[in-house]
This record gives structure tokens, sequence and C-alpha cells, in this order.
């Protein structure tokens, strides 16, 4: 399925079942270790694995992506795999300002900008979590796309853009709990992908997101955090 959203009509792609051998990557997901380094889990919230994987998933991104990119922003990329990560939350711990807050992708104050090599174009999100994990936060969790509200955008497409929203960004609330639907001046969720087992979402890197969910949802004391397989290309 391909949903268009925004002025630009950016894509949102979303294929079910997507692993032939999804449950030995959940086992790997929940055996490996991991890391909380800071930078690694700056503006999303949860701790992180960072590895080398061996598939074909750039493929996939530019198949669905690459004609968006130079219609709608000029650009033609290339989707080299630049790195992936197992992504653990647990969403009972309390969170810096900046993860409660959709975020994009995108390292602008970092010289990355799109259409470098060194930059990721394309993120490809997969769920790992099982409904008997946390029946109530299967069923309402996922991942949203968010529109900022002030700039009237979900994307941030440019360095100059870039300037003008880390600005707009300065000005959100502190707060340390998931913002989720909650009514704020900032941003809406204009989308909403829900969470199943062996879904795959993927996204432009430079369009606003964050997890969904609730503090109680998925947790280190009930034995099964929110658990996700991320790949940017």
């Amino acid at each position: 399925m391909v949903k268009y959203v925004g002025k630009r009509q950016s894509p949102i792609v979303v294929i079910d079942d997507i692993l032939p051998n999804v449950d030995r990557v959940r086992e790997l997901g929940l055996s490996t270790i991991y890391s909380n380094d800071e930078k690694k889990m700056h503006a999303s919230p949860g701790i992180r694995c960072s590895f080398n994987i061996n598939w074909k998933l750039n493929e996939v991104a530019e198949a669905y992506f690459s004609s968006w990119y130079l219609e709608q922003l000029g650009k033609e990329p290339d989707y080299p795999n630049l790195h992936n990560v197992f992504t653990i939350i647990d969403t009972s711990e309390p969170m810096a300002n900046v993860q409660c807050w959709p975020h994009i992708d995108v390292a602008w104050n970092e010289g990355q900008e799109i259409g470098k090599h060194n930059t990721q174009h394309v993120a490809g999100m997969i769920f790992l979590n099982k409904p008997e994990d946390s029946p109530k936060g299967y069923e309402k969790g996922g991942t949203g796309v968010y529109r900022h509200k002030l700039l009237d955008t979900h994307l941030c497409t440019n360095h100059k853009e870039y300037v003008v929203h880390e600005k707009m960004d300065k000005q959100n609330p502190k707060r340390d709990t998931n913002i989720n639907y909650e009514d704020n001046d900032m941003f809406e969720v204009t989308e909403f992908v829900k969470m199943k087992y062996n879904r795959l979402v993927m996204y432009p890197t430079c369009m606003y997101h964050h997890p969904i969910y609730e503090v109680d949802d998925f947790t280190e004391k009930d034995k099964h955090c929110r658990m996700t397989l991320i790949s940017f290309v």
C-alpha cells in the first residue's frame, strides 16, 4: 500500500509480511547487545544496536521514492544502505524533551543534505512485537506522520528550512512523555501506521514522524519492550 500526504504528495509505503524469516530476526533482536550512547539516541527514544546487514531494501526504496525525489525536490539521490539498527523502547522511561516530539532523520547540522551520498534518504522500519507481547500496546501503537503546524509542512527539505525549523522547534514546551495525538500548538498527526508484526513502513527521512505509544504499553517490567528493526538507505 502507498499513501501520499501533504502538499508535496510525499509517499508512505506499507508492506506486510516483509521478512520470510522474521522469527529469527526477532530472536536476534532480543538477544543482541544494546547501547544508550547519547549521540545515537538524540532525537528518538530508546536504545540501539547498530550492525551491518546484507539485504536489498535499497532497491525497494529506490523503486518507490526515486521519481518522487526528482519530481518534487529536483534531486536524484543514491540509496546506499548506510546503517541498520534494532531499537528497543521501554515506554515507561522518561524521555529528554527533544525525544518527546516528532523528528526528521536528516542530520543537517552534521553536513548531511538531500542528494548527497553521505545522507540517508529513506527510512524503513519493521515492527517486531507480537500481539501477545502487550495486547493493549499492540492494538493502539504504531508510527505517526506529523504536520508542523507553524510551518504548514510535513517536510524539512534543505538547510535553510532546517534553520527555520530548528528555531521553531526550540519553542516546544518542556515535557518528558511522548506527544502522541495530544493537542498542541506545534504538530498534528496526519497519518497513523498501525503496529503489526513483520510490517514494513517506509517514508522519506526528511518527513516528520514519531512512534506512538502510551507509557505503560511496552515495559521492561513486563518483559516486553517496543522493538523495531530500522534501516536507513
